[in-house]
């Protein structure tokens, strides 16, 4: 059932050496290409109405209006800001990216696409330029899918965070593969336990690893997404971000033909009327016409990883 697994030989011999993990990482973050990002914004267009529905049930529910919020890795489109985030937290916003480039893209692309002129600034999630205990929430949009340093990451969140914080991650693509497998191969070498992960890529539409934290909340395979979830939880417990919400949220919303093609013909995107959008979890993300509903209406659906934990 399990075609591939993964072992030590597998790992790139600079992630092997802790003191080169973070160059490694952030020389990745630093020059990645635009190509990838134009990718992820429009394998999100489709199911855009069900995801924004889903961002704002989590965040209305959670998040007091009134706190000011940060991003890290907004990217090169600032998708999160300029399509996912509700309206009441968009005044105190501000993103920070590590990449240059992608900087004054976003910047280009919310002035002269979307009529948002957000704040976007250079940084990295490994060293906040904040004080410690300062900020009221952080909250981002598949930022924590690629770092290798878990551990780094999220103390950097902890400290500062005020207490009483927020830290909320929305996990809605298939998280990268390296650093989730090299994660397992860590938990398993601690454990005492053969080190070794099997798991199942290329398998449409999820990546499935059969890992010490499915067995550890009763799944018998677990899709990476929700590995991740549940890891970033576990980690954050360690450095006082207590989980108010760690799981699967899902959302299913039907919306007018010509809502559903506004934002593709603000972005200049060739519109899809129905997508599967393979890249999301729990993997069946979609948006199509249904013939249970009104002929000119789109029915689109969204599940996310999502964790939200507050600083105690």
């Amino acid at each position: 059932m399990y075609p591939n697994v993964f072992h030590w030989s597998d790992v790139p011999r600079e992630l092997i050496v802790p003191v080169h993990d973070l160059e490694h990482d952030l020389a990745f973050h630093r020059t990645a290409g635009l190509e990838i990002q134009q990718g992820f914004l429009e394998g999100r267009l489709p199911t855009l109405p069900a995801s924004r529905a889903l961002v704002a049930r989590i965040m209305r529910e959670y998040i007091p209006r009134e706190s000011a919020g940060v991003e890290f890795g907004s990217g090169g489109y600032g998708t999160f800001f300029n399509l996912f985030l509700p309206d009441e937290f968009r005044e105190k916003w501000t993103q920070y990216e590590i990449n240059p480039f992608f900087v004054d893209h976003s910047k280009e692309i919310g002035r002269r696409y979307l009529g948002t002129e957000g704040r976007v600034l250079e940084g990295d999630l490994y060293k906040m330029p904040f004080a410690d205990n300062s900020i009221d929430l952080m909250a981002v949009l598949s930022s924590y899918d690629s770092v290798m340093l878990f551990d780094k990451a999220l103390a950097e969140v902890a400290r500062c965070l005020r207490l009483g914080g927020d830290f909320v991650h929305f996990q809605d693509l298939i998280p990268a593969e390296m650093p989730l497998l090299l994660t397992e191969l860590k938990k398993r070498q601690r454990a005492g336990l053969l080190e070794e992960v099997n798991y199942m890529c290329g398998y449409i539409p999820e990546f499935l690893l059969f890992s010490l934290e499915s067995l550890a909340h009763e799944y018998e395979q677990i899709p990476s997404a929700l590995y991740l979830t549940f890891h970033l939880a576990d980690v954050g417990q360690q450095y006082g971000l207590v989980p108010l919400h760690s799981g699967i949220v899902q959302e299913e919303i039907v919306v007018t033909r010509e809502i559903h093609a506004a934002p593709f013909r603000k972005l200049g995107v060739t519109y899809h009327d129905s997508f599967n959008s393979m890249g999301h979890l729990p993997g069946h993300n979609y948006s199509r016409e249904n013939s249970l509903i009104r002929k000119r209406d789109v029915e689109t659906y969204s599940g996310m990883g999502v964790i939200v934990a507050q600083k105690q």
